[in-house]
């Protein structure tokens, strides 16, 4: 909810909605953005060439992690410093964010059951021994978690449509 001077009180409460359907205005208050901002950014969401850009990347991006999840010595990263759980964060909310914009009238839940589903499968393929990685469930936990935060971002942010 805004207030006069232009600072956000956020109610967090009642703004997810279970079934999957966006909230209401009167159960979770008003917008975080000024009137009209958020028709441009669901304008902007809706936009064949954003949604198109974001799909590509989202492959890019899905391509990308599920390769170096695999990888037997996968090349050392600049993140390696802040460690495993840091990458597995990070990746999975890129993926969250690109599912969010290249398929905006996706339901959330499946958006992160679909995200979570792939980071389980990344966790069984590391655990085939010829790969000399290590399967670890609380990576699973970690990637889902961070689709978990981002779509619950978007949800509050966009206030997504509901799907058709």
């Amino acid at each position: 909810m805004l207030d006069g001077r232009g600072g956000a009180a956020l109610f967090l409460n009642s703004c997810l909605a279970v079934s999957g359907e966006p909230p209401d205005e009167a159960a979770c208050g008003k917008s975080l953005w000024p009137p009209g901002r958020q028709d441009a950014i669901r304008a902007a969401m809706d936009s064949p060439r954003i949604t198109r850009l974001s799909r590509i990347l989202f492959w890019v991006a899905a391509l990308f992690a599920v390769t170096m999840a695999v990888l037997p010595h996968p090349p050392a990263l600049p993140t390696d410093a802040w460690g495993d759980k840091f990458q597995h964060v990070m990746a999975f909310a890129v993926l969250a964010a690109l599912a969010s914009m290249g398929w905006p009238r996706a339901p959330w839940w499946k958006v992160l059951g679909l995200l979570s589903l792939l980071g389980a499968g990344i966790e069984l393929v590391q655990a085939i021994p010829q790969l000399h990685r290590d399967a670890d469930v609380r990576d699973w936990i970690a990637d889902t978690l961070a689709v978990l935060a981002v779509m619950a971002a978007a949800t509050l942010i966009i206030r997504r449509p509901k799907s058709r």
